[in-house]
């Protein structure tokens, strides 16, 4: 018995696996119907995977399906407050939640998922650069700063830390120029 179970697993991996890349091939011809057929047999053989989730999401995104994409993402959460799930798979989660939240222009949450992220992992290179451009966008230089600033500790060059710094200044003082324009009529 116990064989003829490890058997079987060993098979529904090998078919969930096959049915991951057929739907990664769909996702990339932009074939949603067949993505998402895919989808569910891969989540029917790997149930308890992070990766067929993941590929759900995409292809809603695809179809045009931004709530389903939301909840796609939302379920790779979902074992985070028991602790059963692994930070990587949580971390992705919540980096699609953020991309979508910035496509429908919601900040707000954006900063949010971002500020979630780095709980999880403190050295996300996305989040971080989310977060300092959303700073940037509400003209907090300070903060701004201090993303630039965790941001290059999370494993960014030197050259690539002074461009971004030399980017900020700039955008910093294009936008005291613009402030004072209107007091100098």
């Amino acid at each position: 018995p116990q064989q003829l179970r490890a058997a079987q697993r060993a098979r529904n991996r090998k078919d969930g696996e096959a049915a991951l890349a057929g739907g990664l091939m769909a996702l990339a011809r932009g074939d949603a119907r067949a993505a998402d057929e895919a989808t569910r047999l891969a989540r029917k053989k790997m149930p308890h995977q992070t990766l067929p989730r993941l590929m759900a999401a995409q292809a809603a995104l695809l179809d045009g399906r931004r709530d389903d994409a939301a909840a796609n993402y939302h379920a790779m959460l979902g074992d985070e407050r028991r602790g059963a799930q692994n930070p990587q798979h949580i971390s992705l989660g919540l980096e699609g939640l953020y991309y979508l939240a910035r496509a429908e222009n919601d900040n707000e949450a954006a900063g949010t998922y971002a500020l979630q992220v780095l709980e999880v992992d403190g050295k996300a290179l996305w989040a971080l650069d989310g977060l300092m451009t959303l700073a940037v966008q509400i003209g907090d230089w300070p903060a701004a700063e201090k993303w630039l600033r965790r941001w290059g500790r999370a494993g960014r060059s030197r050259a690539q830390i002074k461009q971004r710094r030399a980017i900020l200044a700039l955008a910093e003082a294009q936008s005291l120029l613009a402030e004072e324009a209107p007091a100098a009529q």
